[in-house]
């Protein structure tokens, strides 16, 4: 475990859980570590980082600089129109608020389509359909396998591993 300045803003305890660390200047730069727990911490306050496993390098001593990467996986939600995070899969049945899912990253799968598109179409997050995809939208989150038709599940080739 080692200390770490807080910026701007607090940490609750364990708010990091799951989250990565990123040592990016000074002692010990240029590893990344995966957060096992911390210590609440008001802003400008010091938290005691735990990580999984043990330190590659020494990063005590002197000024280190880090910086904090969310899980992708926590708090997942239905992409909407307008993108607030990143695209991390398909859920196979529809799920709640508050619920753990498995979520496909990979391979066929059936996906709801905004628009036509042609097989063999990159196709990415629609900009008007909530939780579907459509031809030429970015981030590409795989590749239609079959045609696309509006409003219904197709076949899209997941490519977000």
């Amino acid at each position: 475990s080692f200390d770490v300045t807080l910026g701007a803003t607090g940490v609750n305890t364990d708010e990091l859980q799951g989250d990565k660390v990123v040592v990016h200047d000074g002692n010990g730069e240029g590893v990344v570590y995966e957060i096992s727990s911390n210590t609440k911490a008001d802003p400008a306050g010091t938290t005691t980082i735990t990580i999984v496993g043990k330190l590659a390098k020494d990063i005590k001593g002197g000024v280190t600089l880090v910086s904090f990467v969310k899980n992708d996986y926590n708090g997942v939600v239905k992409a909407p129109t307008t993108l607030t995070g990143s695209i991390v899969g398909v859920t196979v049945v529809d799920v709640e608020a508050g619920d753990y899912a498995w979520v496909q990253t990979a391979g066929d799968a059936a996906v709801l389509a905004d628009g036509t598109a042609t097989q063999n179409a990159s196709v990415g997050p629609s900009g008007t359909v909530s939780g579907a995809v459509a031809a030429g939208q970015t981030p590409a989150v795989g590749v239609a396998k079959q045609a696309l038709v509006d409003t219904e599940f197709r076949t899209v080739r997941l490519t977000l591993e």
